[in-house]
């Protein structure tokens, strides 16, 4: 029950317009090998998921993952082969393993990917088009800030914590994350989430180039389900060894907690995380009539950009999300808005 309810309400990820052309130039320029084939980056493995909606393979092991990678970087089948010395047999398994669970299409014997491929070329480009929009979603954020403070000082279990404390779980995760992520996708895209051999989510593989941040700067959850308690953390750092040395100590504190004694950390009750999803749905009209008033130009960018061939729309704009509401949040925090915690990270408890 507990880890049903930590993946609904709080786990997703596994953890985005100027002149829509350099959109398009980006995307297409990735069709023609811009990824070397002897000069593979790391990358990472991202998706939008609830309960048991998840690959049935390991989407990394045994380089399985650079099939699709390289195939929308414009490299063939037969080089993918080569430069990593398959058989035959062993490559056209991984490539049905790969069709069947949707991550990648055929058609005359010619395989393109069917998720989301993004490099972090491509992410700075998609963002410098989204700035417009993200400072329409900034604006929004600034006007109503004294109505979120309020609301969020009002909540049972944020109480004894500053705006300051509270600034990154808010303004991000709860406005624009997590909090509004099914208010996004009924209300905006109005779609089920893309079928998967038997289950429902989004999916994509992220190039990660800087050390301490995650694939593309994205921000994001990480939930731990423990006995009788969900531990979770917000940012998009969550992998480093010091927050990682940090979530150990507070799983150990939260474990030996006593009644009377001070945590330090949001406790979430199912109650309270109404009171938390209230905040999140005070600030849906503003979010969705932005995304609404600039839908035009995303789905003209989509239709334009060589992402229009593999996946759909809702699937695009999913990970374009992704980026944008990290560029918000990256705004507030140049803004002095958000205040990144000295762990890194927004470390709260879910207690049903």
């Amino acid at each position: 029950m507990i880890n049903d309810l930590a993946k609904i309400l709080f786990g997703k990820c596994w953890p985005f317009y100027g002149f829509i052309g350099l959109l398009i130039t980006c995307s297409c320029k990735e069709t023609k090998r811009s990824l070397p084939i002897d000069n593979l980056s790391k990358w990472e493995f991202k998706m939008v998921s609830r309960g048991s909606n998840q690959p049935n393979f390991d989407t990394t092991k045994d380089s399985i993952h650079y099939i699709p990678i390289l195939l929308h970087n414009g490299h063939t089948v037969d080089e993918i082969r080569a430069r990593f010395g398959w058989s035959e047999a062993v490559l056209n398994n991984k490539l049905e393993l790969l069709v069947t669970n949707g991550f990648l299409q055929v058609q005359n014997k010619t395989y393109t990917p069917s998720v989301m491929i993004l490099s972090d070329k491509a992410a700075q480009v998609v963002r410098s088009d989204l700035k417009p929009i993200a400072e329409q979603i900034v604006g929004a954020i600034l006007k109503n800030k004294d109505s979120i403070v309020k609301k969020t000082t009002a909540i049972s279990c944020f109480q004894g914590f500053t705006m300051k404390d509270l600034s990154l779980l808010v303004f991000s995760n709860i406005l624009l994350d997590n909090g509004q992520l099914k208010n996004v996708e009924d209300t905006y895209l109005r779609s089920a989430r893309p079928e998967r051999n038997g289950g429902n989510y989004y999916a994509s593989y992220q190039e990660k180039v800087t050390p301490d941040f995650e694939a593309l700067g994205i921000y994001g959850n990480h939930v731990q389900v423990v006995e009788g308690f969900v531990l979770c953390r917000y940012g998009n750092q969550r992998y480093i060894k010091e927050v990682e040395e940090m979530n150990a100590q507070i799983l150990q504190k939260y474990k030996n907690l006593q009644e009377g004694m001070a945590f330090g950390y949001p406790v979430i009750t199912s109650e309270c995380n109404a009171e938390i999803q209230a905040l999140a749905d005070y600030f849906k009209p503003y979010l969705i009539a932005i995304l609404r008033s600039n839908d035009a130009f995303l789905r003209t960018g989509f239709k334009g950009s060589i992402y229009a061939k593999n996946v759909s729309y809702e699937e695009y704009f999913m990970w374009v999300y992704h980026i944008l509401y990290s560029q918000v949040t990256d705004a507030l925090v140049a803004a002095g808005e958000i205040t990144i915690p000295p762990e890194k990270v927004s470390f709260y408890v879910y207690q049903p």
